[in-house]
């Protein structure tokens, strides 16, 4: 009797997880971005205060890069995703640095700090980030000329020779 009801309780507790695991998976955001979808829109505020829509960079190979000032490899990816924004961004290459939680004096001084020369905008509310379905920051989405998401690269993992690969073996760019 007690190792029939301790089964049912295990079944239980498994059918539970698996529940729960299956609606983690599903972030219930209708836009969440993906590999091979069109990159959800935004309209953001730069530093200088200017609205920055996505839509207006059409045409041009994309990273949009998800980050915070207090976030560790956030801090060790941007000088690299610098360099290969400078060294490619006469082909057309734009960096959007999407700066997420955070105010414009926090991201303006960590953008001085790096010496960031691409625009930074503010997403203080997360709403960019949550189209996008990021969960953890850094979050970069390399974005086509046509508007496609290609490719997603989570934790920090952005060099500036894997960026410049990526962008070389994607098509993205001349070599």
């Amino acid at each position: 009797m007690k190792s029939r009801r301790l089964c049912r309780q295990i079944v239980v507790m498994i059918f539970a997880l698996a529940m729960v695991s299956a609606a983690l998976g599903m972030s219930g955001h209708p836009h969440e971005a993906e590999p091979e979808a069109a990159a959800p829109d935004f309209t953001l505020t730069d530093l200088t205060n200017q609205q920055i829509r996505l839509e207006d960079y059409r045409g041009h190979p994309i990273l949009i890069h998800f980050w915070a000032t207090w976030c560790a490899p956030c801090r060790e990816e941007m000088p690299e995703i610098e360099s290969a924004y400078h060294d490619l961004r006469d082909t057309g290459f734009i960096v959007l640095g999407v700066n997420a939680g955070e105010d414009g004096k926090q991201a303006r001084t960590f953008a001085e700090r790096y010496g960031l020369s691409f625009p930074i905008l503010l997403d203080r509310d997360w709403d960019a980030a949550t189209a996008y379905g990021v969960t953890g920051l850094p979050t970069s989405f390399l974005v086509d000329r046509n508007g496609i998401i290609v490719d997603e690269v989570m934790g920090g993992k952005l060099t500036r020779s894997a960026l410049i690969g990526k962008l070389h073996g994607l098509g993205m760019v001349a070599p």
